[in-house]
């Protein structure tokens, strides 16, 4: 693997998947988003995103984490996923993780204001699809994505904007060698 390989996890609403796009942006990788493939995967089904788990069957959502994991080893990419680190890391594969979160408040009123619904149903969207994501991680992969130990740091970004959330994401790159800037 030559270049770069940069995974970014949380639970939804977060903020991983904009920090993870300018980075990728930032620094010319490819920005991968397998949650996006099963959005869309979920779409066709005409299901609702947050069920997306028991409408897809489990070898198409293996094939989707598996085909993270060639991407990973090709290099130059920038993943926003949330199982992509645990089954690197069950398969001795090591690559930067980054566990980008925020309060569940938080994140039901990100989701309030992106689906455009009120805040109670967005509370409730937010813990279907959570409880389903971390059943689903449980289910397939033996573990659980929000696991700590997975990740080289947490960036909570209740408080921070996409700016400032992307400004904390290089600076734990760099702090812990993963970046450096083009004079190093």
């Amino acid at each position: 693997m030559s270049e770069p390989v940069l995974l970014f996890s949380g639970p939804p609403r977060s903020g991983k998947s904009t920090v993870a796009r300018k980075i990728a942006e930032s620094f010319n990788l490819h920005y991968i988003s397998p949650g996006e493939i099963l959005k869309e995967l979920a779409s066709d089904e005409k299901v609702g995103f947050h069920t997306y788990f028991s409408a897809i069957p489990d070898d198409v959502l293996r094939e989707i984490v598996d085909t993270g994991l060639e991407l990973i080893q090709e290099g130059g990419y920038v993943i926003d996923g949330r199982f992509e680190p645990l089954v690197c890391r069950q398969r001795g594969i090591f690559v930067p993780a980054i566990y980008i979160t925020a309060d569940f408040e938080v994140r039901a009123e990100r989701e309030a204001g992106v689906a455009k619904v009120p805040l109670e149903t967005a509370r409730k969207t937010l813990m279907e699809r959570e409880i389903a994501e971390i059943s689903f991680c449980r289910r397939l992969f033996h573990g659980d994505y929000r696991d700590l130990d997975l990740y080289i740091g947490t960036i909570d970004t209740a408080e921070l904007g996409p700016g400032q959330v992307y400004d904390a994401a290089i600076a734990l790159l760099r702090e812990k060698g993963f970046l450096r800037t083009p004079h190093e």
